[in-house]
């Protein structure tokens, strides 16, 4: 919109500012002036209120030092990247929660993204999952988005590079690819470590909703995963 990109921190202070502003927009059942650095309000008033209370769930998706900061101050859910071992995620998680009560007092929750390949058996998934992340990915498009995201492409062995193209061509985050019963597996070992949801991914939508209603969600259910549908 004709403005200049601020650096990243000044982006931040400058999303402190907005968020604070819209939350007095959603809750001020009076006329309210606003003082910042970056915006100013005369006479604020919003009608009608959002139907949450006390606003609209907020979910903001960062994954620095300052990200975290906003997201433990300011949102209702944090979208972060999860590496490593449940180890790995549990602590990543942890500090999350963490960093929102001791500082901010209030409670976070942790979700995360990954792609969704459900098959009849591992061996259909895996071939499904190759035949779209690596036989027919899109790799400049791919080679831009690792490079925009700042994954430090250059430094990479040449497996590491493989891996991580192959891993967002096929959508990124955590891989929930296999049967039914190996991508609940998977699920739970997230839902241990602290995770509380996961946005999930999929080339076919249609197609693998289907599969994750009919035969993934009566598993979740089982696992204790996921309340039945209407309960």
């Amino acid at each position: 919109f004709g403005q200049a990109v601020e650096d990243h921190d000044t982006r931040y202070e400058h999303t402190d500012e907005f968020v604070a502003v819209m939350k007095q927009f959603w809750s001020s059942q009076d006329e309210f002036d606003f003082d910042g650095r970056f915006l100013k309000v005369r006479h604020g008033i919003s009608q009608p209120k959002p139907l949450q209370a006390p606003h609209p769930p907020l979910i903001n998706a960062g994954v620095s030092e300052r990200g975290r900061r906003f997201a433990a101050r300011h949102a209702d859910i944090a979208l972060t990247h999860l590496h490593g071992d449940e180890d790995n995620w549990r602590n990543h998680i942890t500090a999350y929660k963490t960093l929102a009560a001791d500082e901010f007092h209030r409670p976070l929750q942790v979700w995360t993204h990954g792609y969704v390949v459900v098959g009849e058996t591992e061996a259909e998934a895996n071939d499904y999952l190759r035949y779209y992340a690596e036989e027919r990915a899109d790799k400049r498009w791919v080679d831009a988005w690792i490079a925009e995201l700042g994954e430090n492409a250059p430094k990479l062995r040449p497996d590491q590079l493989v891996h991580m193209s192959r891993n967002w061509a096929a959508g990124g985050g955590q891989s929930l690819v296999g049967t039914p019963e190996m991508i609940v597996d998977k699920m739970a070992r997230l839902a241990r470590a602290g995770l509380d949801g996961i946005l999930m991914t999929a080339l076919e939508p249609e197609l693998m909703l289907e599969r994750v209603r009919t035969k993934v969600a009566p598993l979740l259910v089982q696992a204790g995963l996921r309340k039945p549908y209407g309960g």
